[in-house]
């Protein structure tokens, strides 16, 4: 697979993550477990695309001093942008073809 650098750069900048400040914790009830997640307004609208504000919520490390469990990052994948890979052949299915024996072989055999 060869990728150019113009995508080797978005991938770098893709690798930095945008964490969205939150206090998002996980919770044990009756019913299972949920999630409280609290974001400021302000931090989602600089995010917001098209009416939409698309986040990675993950598992913290260790919980926070205020018992946050989780944190949140924004997702910049695009699954409209097009790859600039050069996609390989799939290799072509070879028939398994007994192999000939040897008279030596057959007298190799314990039975």
């Amino acid at each position: 697979m060869i990728t150019s650098s113009k995508n080797l750069q978005k991938m770098a900048e893709n690798k930095q993550k945008n964490y969205v400040a939150s206090h998002i914790k996980a919770i044990n009830g009756d019913y299972g477990e949920f999630f409280s997640a609290k974001f400021r307004l302000k931090d989602l609208m600089e995010i917001e695309d098209n009416g939409w504000v698309s986040l990675i919520i993950t598992k913290r490390r260790e919980e926070s001093e205020k018992g946050a469990t989780h944190t949140a990052y924004e997702d910049t994948y695009n699954p409209t942008e097009k790859k600039e890979e050069i996609v390989e052949q799939p290799k072509q299915a070879t028939l398994d073809m007994p192999k000939e024996t040897t008279e030596t072989e057959v007298d190799d055999l314990p039975f």
